[in-house]
């Protein structure tokens, strides 16, 4: 990041990063090891003489659809059918690494609801778009910190939970959220997005701060 920085005589590129959350949340997983797209949003922006660009959204394996026009993401080419990797030599924004043809298209269905799996797909979309946005104006000292003490409040906030009923809301093993207090382990986005949801919390509030007159579910 400082080379980039060095090179296009910039020092805001951490912006466009998640280093806001270093040593806050787990890095193994967290990026996509293939291209994903919305065809609906290339298609826009060239219609528009747009800039054409993959957002750091797209690049998170938990984000599976696109929060503008509540489809999923693709990750195949409709020509050749390929999956690519991100920052090839080949890559040009919104064209196939492969084949090099253009990956928007206008003509998709609308996509209809398909039951609570989407549903939660859109709400981590919007969620995690929320957080990206939100990062750059976190005027935290200790992020992971702070998260840690969102999570204890969350728990003490939700009557009659416990530490293995929490976990369990995050999709986790009953010790997780233990470890996840104690520092001992630091939690996945996706854990923290399923947890979120399950507590009717937005995700960017376990960064900010939890509110005093929040409740969560009861146990």
């Amino acid at each position: 990041l400082r080379n980039l920085e060095a090179a296009t005589g910039r020092n805001d590129l951490h912006l466009l990063t998640l280093s806001t959350l270093d040593g806050c949340i787990s890095r193994p997983g967290i990026f996509r090891t293939t291209e994903a797209w919305c065809p609906h949003c290339l298609e826009g922006w060239r219609a528009t003489n747009a800039s054409v660009y993959g957002p750091l959204l797209w690049a998170l394996d938990v984000v599976k659809a696109c929060p503008v026009h509540s489809s999923l993401l693709r990750d195949r080419c409709s020509h050749c059918h390929s999956q690519f990797a991100t920052l090839t030599a080949k890559a040009l924004p919104g064209y196939c690494s492969v084949c090099s043809l253009w990956l928007g298209a206008s003509n998709l269905p609308v996509p209809a609801d398909s039951g609570d799996d989407h549903r939660y797909e859109l709400w981590v979309a919007a969620s995690v778009g929320e957080l990206l946005t939100t990062l750059p104006r976190l005027q935290l000292a200790d992020v992971p910190t702070a998260l840690r003490a969102n999570l204890q409040r969350c728990l003490n906030q939700s009557q009659g939970a416990t530490k293995e009923r929490m976990s369990a809301l995050a999709s986790a093993g009953p010790c997780m959220l233990r470890t996840w207090l104690s520092a001992q382990v630091r939690p996945t986005l996706d854990r923290l997005c399923r947890l979120s949801y399950q507590l009717g919390l937005p995700l960017i509030q376990l960064f900010q701060g939890v509110p005093a007159d929040w409740r969560g579910p009861d146990y």
